[in-house]
């Protein structure tokens, strides 16, 4: 993800831009053995790389394709790959191929201690379990593998628009992650009762109302356009852990919370003096909501909290969407061919829990057209650019403290826009919006990252 979010006339601060790289033309995303293509779409690249049909590598095929000659060559693998392939410098970076030992185990290899670890796609074990679901065209991982709630309720999360290229965005089954059905019922409808049975059926809980649970439960009955996605992000991290006592720990996290953020500028000098800020926001998956960061329970950045990096297309091939995952509050910037839901099951199918994406967790300027388009008076308008630029005072210049706040810190990257498959093209070399030629990704890259928008 950017910096910032380029909405359609500014940006959050000098430094980020709004960087919009070209999309690819493509519309399938062939396999490593489909048919070439024709000679203008692989001009380059054919030298490059070798006579293999490169014009729509998919991720995974096309680090299969570098990862296996490697190991044939032996120990100088690299090196002779590099040299026998000319493979560019940026695209070595992305597969990990500028290490010297880039080549990890595969499932049931052994990898000698004194091998140095490995960046990019590589370096997680993840990946061969991605690879092997894609060969067999599996569209979600055994149900097995995301029992979060050994007695909650399995649901299958598919998007209403399943056209997608991308496996892993098609279906997420498992125990944890609810429907949209479910996410948007009114609370007011289900009562303390039925939201309390609602809650127990997710989490596989047998509790029985108290007055702990009615003063909780009732809160969010009786507020406004309160559904039951919202209460099932901020109950859940409190859940298992002295329900009685959750509602005071909800009210004492968002009160820190905001002493936090209020500390972390100093307003005499108008400087920040706490960059290491968590986010003011994230993105629940499972209960498909933008939360505040306080619902975590958690001072500082959980190892759970992933962050989304993207490449953001231009003008003619980005759409605004208005959705309750956040509340109506903004609408959302993303590519026309994408949908929302696409993003949500492949994180999910990831394993991610709460992500923070720019588009959603950071609050998104509103220019004039667009105000038209949300139909807000002046005055409406006029109070949410206020305290948007409030917020983007101290959101803007601490984004990267999400993204390398660890090591372990794990960042899912969409080097060809939000949600949109990845394949190599010219473009994301030469294009000076693209990813890799803009300074605001610095603070994204790291070395425990994975690929988004993986193909067939």
């Amino acid at each position: 993800m950017n910096l910032s979010p380029p909405p359609p006339q500014s940006s959050a601060s000098s430094s980020p831009q709004s960087s919009a790289p070209p999309s690819p033309q493509s519309s399938a995303s062939p396999s490593l053995h489909s048919s070439a293509a024709s000679p203008g779409e692989n001009a380059g690249y054919t030298e490059l790389l070798g006579p293999q049909p490169l014009h729509s590598f998919t991720s995974l095929g096309l680090w299969s394709y570098l990862q296996k000659p490697a190991r044939d060559l032996g120990p100088q693998g690299v090196s002779q790959l590099a040299a026998s392939r000319k493979i560019p410098l940026d695209l070595r970076v992305i597969f990990g191929l500028h290490c010297k030992f880039h080549a990890m185990p595969g499932p049931g290899e052994q990898q000698s201690r004194d091998d140095q670890p490995c960046y990019g796609a590589g370096s997680l074990e993840g990946v061969w379990k991605l690879a092997d679901m894609m060969k067999y065209s599996t569209p979600s991982a055994p149900l097995s593998a995301f029992r979060q709630f050994p007695k909650g309720k399995l649901y299958s999360v598919t998007p209403m628009n399943c056209d997608t290229q991308c496996p892993l965005q098609k279906r997420f089954d498992g125990t944890g992650a609810i429907q949209n059905e479910l996410a948007d019922t009114p609370c007011s409808s289900l009562g303390v009762s039925g939201l309390l049975q609602k809650l127990n059926e997710v989490f596989g809980t047998t509790y029985q109302l108290n007055n702990h649970l009615s003063s909780l439960l009732g809160g969010y009955v009786n507020k406004a356009d309160c559904d039951f996605g919202r209460v099932y992000g901020e109950v859940r991290r409190g859940w298992f852990c002295d329900v009685d006592r959750l509602q005071g720990r909800l009210e004492r996290g968002a009160r820190q919370d905001y002493g936090m953020r209020k500390r972390a500028i100093d307003s005499n000098r108008g400087l920040i003096v706490q960059p290491r800020t968590p986010p003011r926001r994230v993105w629940d998956l499972y209960s498909n909501r933008v939360l505040p960061f306080w619902v975590l329970l958690s001072k500082d950045i959980p190892r759970n909290l992933w962050a989304v990096s993207h490449s953001w297309v231009n003008d003619r091939q980005r759409k605004f969407i208005r959705t309750r995952v956040n509340g109506y509050e903004w609408a959302l910037p993303i590519p026309r061919d994408v949908e929302l839901d696409h993003v949500r099951i492949e994180l999910l199918n990831l394993g991610a829990e709460y992500v923070w994406l720019d588009v959603l967790c950071l609050r998104q300027q509103v220019d004039e057209e667009r105000r038209t388009w949300l139909s807000w008076d002046s005055d409406r308008w006029q109070n949410v650019e206020t305290l948007r630029q409030k917020e983007w005072r101290l959101d803007v210049p601490t984004i990267g403290h999400v993204f390398r706040c660890k090591p372990s810190q794990v960042v899912i990257t969409y080097f060809s826009g939000l949600g949109r498959p990845f394949c190599v093209t010219a473009e994301m070399f030469n294009d000076e919006r693209s990813w890799l030629n803009r300074v605001w990704t610095m603070q994204e890259t790291t070395s425990n990252w994975l690929l988004g928008g993986a193909g067939a």
